[in-house]
């Protein structure tokens, strides 16, 4: 099946490890079987704004809410996106539905943007401790939204989101511990990400 977006440059070669570990066997195959994997973002503005939306909500409700926002912004690209949403300033953003929490984290990670600390170019030359430290600085911007953005955004191969529900879920139902994380590195993010894909009908994706 074709797909909007390629994999991540470096998810073959996660898969072909990670089907080798009995834990994740299964799913791993099942991926390879479907054509499925982590998708690279093509616009890590938007990338962020799903994230954000994606706050301690339902996977509808987000969709709903980041689509609102896109659509606002007359679904500009990239820089002009963050120009368009810092415009907006918090009250503009929660105008659309968006808590102040979530109206805080958008405004503060468009100026970053803009500013190009996380610009792709800005964000490639740090690692991803620097950059969770930099997201995390964000009013609204927890360990979750980094994680996600680090993911799903900027397609770094080594993220665990230790706090996602659906991970804790994951590992629950498979009877393993929190720590089994570490035998994946450095490929932690595809096995978050088969994690995920075992317990939804549709890949993640933000």
């Amino acid at each position: 099946m074709p797909h909007e977006r390629e994999f991540v440059c470096w998810w073959k070669q996660a898969l072909d490890v990670l089907s080798q570990a009995p834990e994740l066997a299964d799913v791993a195959a099942l991926a390879l079987e479907r054509g499925e994997g982590l998708l690279a973002s093509r616009d890590l503005m938007k990338s962020m704004v799903r994230a954000v939306c994606g706050q301690q909500v339902s996977n509808r409700a987000a969709l709903a809410l980041s689509s609102r926002v896109l659509e606002a912004a007359k679904g500009c690209e990239a820089l002009l996106l963050a120009q368009r949403l810092a415009s907006f300033g918090e009250d503009g953003l929660r105008g659309l539905g968006l808590s102040k929490t979530k109206a805080q984290a958008l405004a503060g990670l468009s100026e970053l943007y803009r500013e190009g600390t996380i610009a792709p170019q800005g964000a490639q030359a740090l690692s991803d401790a620097e950059l969770i430290d930099v997201l995390t600085s964000v009013k609204g911007v927890g360990p979750w939204t980094a994680h996600m953005i680090l993911i799903f955004g900027l397609g770094r191969p080594d993220v665990w989101p230790a706090g996602d529900y659906g991970i804790k879920k994951a590992l629950a139902c498979r009877g393993l511990d929190a720590a089994c994380h570490e035998k994946f590195a450095p490929w932690r993010t595809a096995a978050a990400w088969l994690l995920w894909r075992s317990q939804t009908q549709t890949p993640v994706q933000y």
